[in-house]
């Protein structure tokens, strides 16, 4: 069964969609090219929950007064 790209389930660990954008419309930056999680791999900038550690995905951004932000993405259901 695939994936849902337009919400997430849970923490948002299994989200593979295209968002790239934060709740506050920030862009989000590339991932690292030295990654420990598959899903962060090929240089994207997608937003992701990497080990389901925060409540949902997430992403870096480019402010240097916080340097991540939770992406724009509902929660399925809602």
């Amino acid at each position: 069964m695939p994936l849902d790209v337009t919400c997430f389930e849970g923490k948002g660990e299994h989200y593979r969609g295209p968002v790239s954008h934060t709740l506050s419309s920030h862009q989000c930056q590339s991932w690292s090219p030295v990654v420990k999680y598959e899903e962060l791999s090929g240089g994207h900038n997608y937003c992701r929950n990497p080990g389901g550690v925060e409540t949902q995905p997430w992403c870096f951004i480019a402010d240097p007064h916080m340097k991540k932000e939770i992406c724009d993405i509902p929660r399925c259901g809602e």
